[in-house]
């Protein structure tokens, strides 16, 4: 499962749980989260057999940008 959200960078909500994002998936979309830099948006990659990011650095960015976020 590959998922592209280069495309919107005005995405404040996106839920993508209970799927099958590969470790690399997954930290792309936290990556163009944060390079988009909004504030105070939610990221739901939770569930199913998503993976888990590499590490924390762009949840804590995310994070520290009021954003709520939930991984594996």
């Amino acid at each position: 499962t590959a998922l592209d959200i280069s495309g919107n960078p005005a995405l404040l909500r996106l839920d993508v749980s209970n799927n099958a994002l590969a470790q690399d998936q997954v930290d792309a979309i936290l990556a163009q989260l944060v390079t988009n830099g909004l504030t105070g948006g939610t990221v739901d990659l939770s569930g199913g057999t998503n993976s888990a990011p590499t590490d924390s650095t762009n949840v804590d960015i995310l994070t520290g940008l009021g954003w709520t976020v939930t991984t594996n």
